[in-house]
């Protein structure tokens, strides 16, 4: 995952109509195929206190940790302005697939040596 830019000295420019759309692909002849995502696709959140906090209560976002899945599922149900309203709840803790340094992480997710 990486953001790519349009160089801003070309005849090349975004269709403001596109400002919204999500899930399109964009090809450049120097870098290959993209497909748009959400800005936020694939940051990992420490949610811990968020089945208290939903609106939905707590069973609407607990059934995903119970299925075993590291994976919330927004909802279909949800406008993107609630997620912009709530995401500075959670801690931002990365994207997937990065390293990150436990001593970097708060006490609160430090586990105790086993």
């Amino acid at each position: 995952v990486r953001d790519i830019f349009l160089p801003s000295n070309t005849e090349i420019t975004c269709n403001v109509a596109d400002q919204h759309r999500k899930g399109f692909h964009l090809f450049t002849q120097q870098q290959g195929c993209f497909q748009n995502v959400h800005p936020n696709h694939l940051q990992v959140y420490d949610m811990t206190m968020w089945p208290d906090l939903h609106p939905g209560g707590p069973a609407n976002i607990e059934k995903w940790a119970e299925s075993g899945s590291a994976f919330l599922q927004y909802s279909t149900s949800h406008v993107m302005q609630r997620w912009q309203d709530n995401k500075d709840t959670f801690v931002n803790l990365g994207r997937l697939g990065e390293r990150i340094d436990f001593g970097d992480l708060s006490s609160g997710l430090q586990s105790s040596p086993a």
